[in-house]
């Protein structure tokens, strides 16, 4: 897990900027991911920076949680998951702590993650890019053969379709390793298997409120993400209230 330099950051001021960005840095890919973040965190999943209550480790958490969400969670099921990737697809979208970080395939989608909100912390927004070729994805036919748990490194995950949101945000995973010796989850971009397919961009605090109009006239706000009641409860506060950076 030797750091090394990632890819200088780009900055975005409009949504021309992200569109020409895309067209003359990703096009060469046979799959990009991008993850849009307010703040420039690291990429290591939520299960990675909580605190523990009661368990001797976050792998016993981690268990503990998953088989918590199994007995009480089937009367709100349309159906049940298949597998521990479906059960930790299902959990991630719901909110649930997981060594699973989120990507997707829609680009505008990434950029409303990354300017929804006014920043806390009036800091740049960033969008990560995740160029692939050639690598070892996690394919339907393995996955009861696998356990997530078990991963010797971290894994590229497409899920299936099993709940609304994946859909609506075309929904990826990077599924990190845990890594004995350091104690934790791996950072993807401290993981030297992909740190040269990264590319950041970083969203200047003072565009979200413009490129947020821009996006919901291209379709992309709360609804189209969620496509829930939950994004339509939100869609409508945002149509009809103002953001605190919004004039």
């Amino acid at each position: 897990m030797t750091s090394i330099k990632i890819h200088p950051s780009t900055q975005i001021n409009s949504l021309k900027d992200y569109v020409d960005f895309i067209e003359n840095q990703c096009i060469d890919y046979d799959v990009v991911l991008f993850r849009g973040q307010r703040e420039d965190w690291s990429l290591k999943p939520k299960l990675a920076r909580k605190n523990l209550r009661l368990q001797p480790s976050i792998l016993e958490a981690e268990q503990d949680m998953l088989s918590y969400l199994k007995r009480k969670s089937i009367p709100h099921l349309k159906s049940i998951p298949e597998n521990d990737w479906e059960w930790l697809s299902l959990a991630q979208h719901h909110g649930m702590a997981t060594r699973l970080l989120d990507w997707t395939t829609n680009p505008l989608a990434a950029l409303w993650f990354a300017i929804n909100q006014p920043s806390d912390n009036h800091t740049d927004g960033v969008i990560w890019t995740f160029l692939l070729t050639d690598i070892e994805f996690i394919e339907d036919e393995n996955l009861n053969n696998e356990s997530p748990f078990t991963q010797a490194f971290t894994r590229i995950y497409q899920p299936k379709h099993i709940t609304n949101r994946i859909t609506s945000q075309h929904g990826w995973f990077s599924v990190h390793s845990y890594s004995n010796q350091e104690s934790q989850f791996t950072p993807l971009e401290q993981d030297i298997r992909y740190q040269n397919k990264l590319r950041k961009l970083t969203i200047p605090t003072n565009k979200f409120q413009e490129l947020r109009f821009h996006l919901d006239r291209c379709g992309i706000n709360a609804y189209s993400i969620f496509a829930d009641l939950d994004g339509l409860c939100k869609d409508a506060e945002w149509q009809f209230t103002t953001d605190t950076d919004e004039s």
